[in-house]
């Protein structure tokens, strides 16, 4: 897998960077200490994960552009959770999770929407 790219970044505690990939499928990581770079696939296939913030638990939540999805990435386990959205066509364009534990995301076509 070569030219990987990251539309949206976010970094956890530990200082490892975390791209999300638009044009594809994948949760990118660089490891702050090493420096290997690990790719991971979202459940949804060409989901186009955009925009997206880490939380105090180190799970990153992102939009699933074209998956019309929130999305959460463990960075712990590298398991991902999907909420799918009510309405079609929402095109998620970014996504975080609040203290109460919701997560929001707003779309580029409807109005916001949390799960």
């Amino acid at each position: 897998m070569k030219n990987l790219s990251a539309y949206g970044v976010a970094s956890d505690s530990k200082n490892n960077f975390y791209g999300m990939y638009l044009n594809g499928t994948y949760i990118i990581k660089k490891d702050a200490k090493t420096g290997v770079v690990t790719p991971s696939a979202t459940p949804t296939h060409d989901s186009g994960p955009r925009r997206g913030h880490m939380d105090s638990e180190d799970r990153l939540w992102f939009g699933e552009f074209r998956g019309n999805k929130i999305a959460m990435f463990d960075t712990k386990t590298a398991m991902f959770e999907e909420y799918p959205v009510p309405t079609p066509w929402t095109n998620i364009y970014d996504a975080i999770s609040d203290k109460a534990g919701y997560a929001w995301g707003g779309g580029m076509n409807n109005a916001p929407w949390f799960a």
